[in-house]
């Protein structure tokens, strides 16, 4: 018998006294090293709990989602700082597989795939469309959702289906200690776990990788959440712009005062009233012409011009629009300089940029990178190709 101590704890063992001991002959006390969790999730507030599963509630607003993906079309900043990552992170991929595999061998797989990944999605151009889609999915949401739905004989992926993750909800198993998916689902018959429309999904088929987060919650955390805030103001500030830019002009107004005409004799208050405003707006009229024509005349101590600007009363705007403009890009993980905006911005600071930049993409592409082999060994372990690994590379 020999004993092995790890951290200062003798682990019992038995097996010959040698300076190798194979896996095979190594046992170790059970009580030392359970084999289970013996901690227990310390997640908030559930949304279902039975004996057997109990399903977790996000650390966020899952409404909030649609609300992000919605802002991505719709918002300038959100957009290009969504389109930066896609066209930047989607460098194209290669697959490699394990050197027992013959070059022959590898040939036959790799245009096995070629073929197949064509088939696999309705709306984009193969798989570097359903890349993008992958990349948007984990920038908007802060997870990758996806299914890979085997066709009707097992014999490969007939499609990959993009699941909503603000419809995910993950259940703790009591008994197996491990996370399960569930797909949240309203205003349809299907077939349902318990009350809570939930319907458990296949772990062998749907695939979830969260981006980023602190704790056991499995639920990925959507990056662009910091910036909804700045939406708000930015919106406010530019209806504000706006109203004034509608009202009064981008460089000002012209304001003409002009001697009011006496009332006439025998003339009603309506009538005088009517006559003076006609006045007004005839004055309105001509004075306009006039300046088309560079050119407007009115009578001496009669017509008085004065032309009011408003440049003058946007003196600052710039710098609340630059501050919220760099709390955006802090929000949205970017900085300003990749949103087009240039505050002073040096050439050292953009080597570090473009780095930071570089480290950013690599931990999204490693969300469809495993996503990606994890499909693509499917695939082939259904159509009968027979390999110990393989790996993907993006360029």
């Amino acid at each position: 018998m020999k004993k092995i101590k790890l951290f200062g704890k003798e682990l019992i063992s038995w097996g010959e006294e040698k300076n190798v001991v194979k896996k095979s002959q190594v046992k170790f006390d059970p009580k030392i090293l359970p084999a289970k969790r013996v901690s227990i999730p310390s997640e908030g507030e559930t949304l279902f709990n039975d004996e057997k599963v109990e399903i977790i509630s996000p650390t966020f607003l899952m409404e909030i989602i649609p609300i992000i993906r919605k802002l991505a079309y719709s918002n300038p900043n959100i957009s290009q700082a969504l389109n930066n990552i896609v066209e930047l992170g989607n460098t194209g991929h290669v697959v490699k597989f394990d050197a027992s595999v013959k070059e022959e061998e590898v040939n036959k797989m790799r245009a096995h795939l070629d073929l197949r990944k064509k088939e696999w999605s309705e709306v984009t151009a193969g798989m570097d469309g359903l890349v993008n889609k992958m990349i948007s999915q984990v920038m908007i949401s802060g997870a990758l959702s996806n299914e890979w739905v085997p066709n009707f004989s097992l014999t490969g992926i007939k499609k990959i289906v993009i699941v909503n993750p603000e419809v995910i909800r993950w259940g703790y198993n009591k008994l197996t200690q491990d996370y399960e998916p569930y797909q949240y689902v309203t205003g349809i018959t299907v077939p349902r776990t318990n009350e809570s429309n939930l319907i458990k999904l296949n772990p062998n088929t749907y695939k979830y990788f969260s981006l980023n987060g602190d704790t056991d919650n499995p639920y990925g955390i959507p990056p662009y959440l910091p910036s909804i805030d700045n939406v708000r103001t930015q919106k406010l500030m530019m209806d504000n712009i706006k109203f004034i830019v509608e009202q009064v002009g981008v460089l000002g107004f012209l304001q003409v005062l002009l001697e009011k005409p006496d009332i006439q004799g025998g003339e009603s208050q309506t009538a005088y009233i009517t006559r003076l405003n006609q006045f007004l707006e005839d004055a309105k009229k001509r004075v306009q012409s006039g300046y088309r024509d560079g050119l407007s005349v009115g009578y001496k101590d009669d017509t008085e011009f004065e032309f009011n600007s408003t440049t003058k009363n946007f003196e600052g705007v710039s710098e609340l629009f630059q501050l919220n403009e760099l709390q955006f890009a802090s929000g949205l993980k970017q900085d300003s300089s990749m949103l087009g905006r240039n505050y002073g911005t040096s050439e050292t600071q953009i080597t570090v940029i473009f780095t930071k930049l570089l480290s950013q993409l690599k931990n999204i592409q490693n969300l469809v990178k495993f996503n990606l082999e994890y499909g693509y060994s499917l695939e082939l372990r259904l159509a009968g190709f027979q390999f110990n690994s393989l790996t993907v590379q993006f360029n």
